[in-house]
């Protein structure tokens, strides 16, 4: 059980999310090479096929974000959100409701409208070209962290496109 911020206690739901490992996506052999794709790649396809068909959710694990940079990512985003508090509000560009861009101080965002402002501040980047973000006022590292995060995620949802299109091809 679990307890609410008004001490109303909650009842825990738990499911049985697939968890696949991707890793047969990260080489560029078989389908990504313009290739028949692999046996491992086939593998993972019909995981994928059947997790989403059953479960409608999927955990994927091994689509290249290493224990490494999972902790650097994490190390940016605490340098950035452990500046004072003046120094965020002066020098970070402010969220921006039309661009969803930008830093998000505590306590003045909520995505419901019936709920207190959420507890949690945040710094929204979105993809470039079509995006520029400002980094104004962010530790080095931190602007730097967030681009190859980017980076990295763009290239497994480019190889997750492959293998949930030959999910569906089977």
């Amino acid at each position: 059980m679990a307890t609410s911020e008004s001490g109303t206690v909650c009842g825990t739901v738990s499911a049985d999310i697939p968890t696949i490992d991707f890793g047969p996506f990260l080489s560029d052999d078989g389908i990504l090479a313009g290739d028949s794709p692999t046996p491992a790649q086939i593998a993972v396809a019909e995981q994928i096929d059947k997790a989403c068909r059953n479960h409608g959710f999927i955990h994927l694990t091994n689509f290249g974000i290493t224990d490494e940079f999972r902790k650097e990512c994490f190390e940016a985003s605490s340098n950035l959100f452990h500046q004072p508090e003046q120094h965020k509000l002066e020098n970070l560009s402010r969220i921006n409701p039309k661009t969803n861009m930008g830093y998000s101080p505590m306590r003045t965002e909520s995505l419901n409208r019936n709920r207190p402002l959420e507890l949690k501040e945040a710094f929204n980047v979105r993809f470039p070209p079509a995006n520029i973000n400002d980094y104004r006022g962010c530790p080095p590292a931190f602007a730097e962290t967030a681009k190859r995060l980017q980076t990295v995620l763009k290239e497994a949802a480019i190889r997750y496109g492959y293998a949930c299109a030959l999910a569906l091809g089977r």
